[in-house]
């Protein structure tokens, strides 16, 4: 794997830091696969997800399908926790580098990585780390392809004190707020514009 920007700073991060494997930080998982067929979405309760449904720019996911129970029992699909971050781990959108988090629990497609983090490291300080971190110059396959999870459960990370994390955590949630509300605002510009 090639350098991000943030593995040149291994070499420099403060005496309270670790440098440790993302695999020791989080889960690394994936979904199941999707429902095919109306019969699976008829009078659907619980939420799934698939890579179209989000862009990147927001912090949490905004939209999914809904599937019913006999796609869930079908499919043998696995629920994720609120908070999982997602990043796309096979096709093409992997080098898009988009990444969201689950609003609440959800069932997801395999396609997408599932990261759930340990009790080592904060959830929210993680999100922000993998918005950083680059995978896309890691995937293997010539047709269809794909991120090897064993591969990026080894990718180095750094690790502050948890109350470092949490502070982190706290002015990049501030400034990524910031960012979707102006990208909002843009959006309605263009609205208006085109009605106008």
């Amino acid at each position: 794997m090639t350098t991000s920007a943030v593995e040149p700073l291994f070499d420099r991060l403060p005496a309270s830091w670790q440098s440790i494997a993302l695999g020791e930080a989080a889960y690394l998982r994936t979904g199941g696969s999707a429902p095919q067929g109306e019969k699976y979405f008829l009078n659907g309760k619980y939420p799934f997800v698939r890579v179209q449904h989000f862009d990147g720019t927001e912090e949490y996911l905004r939209r999914w399908d809904m599937i019913n129970e006999q796609a869930v029992k079908d499919y043998r699909l696995k629920l994720f926790p609120r908070e999982t971050i997602l990043f796309p781990k096979s096709g093409a959108s992997i080098q898009l580098e988009k990444r969201t988090k689950l609003p609440f629990d959800a069932y997801v497609v395999g396609h997408l990585c599932c990261v759930e983090p340990r009790s080592i490291v904060h959830g929210d300080y993680l999100f922000f780390l993998l918005k950083l971190l680059r995978f896309a110059h890691a995937m293997d396959g010539s047709t269809l392809p794909y991120l090897n999870l064993n591969q990026l459960q080894e990718r180095r990370i750094p690790l502050p004190p948890l109350p470092e994390q949490q502070k982190i955590a706290v002015v990049l949630g501030v400034v990524q707020r910031a960012i979707e509300q102006q990208e909002r605002l843009l959006q309605l510009t263009a609205e208006l514009k085109k009605t106008l």
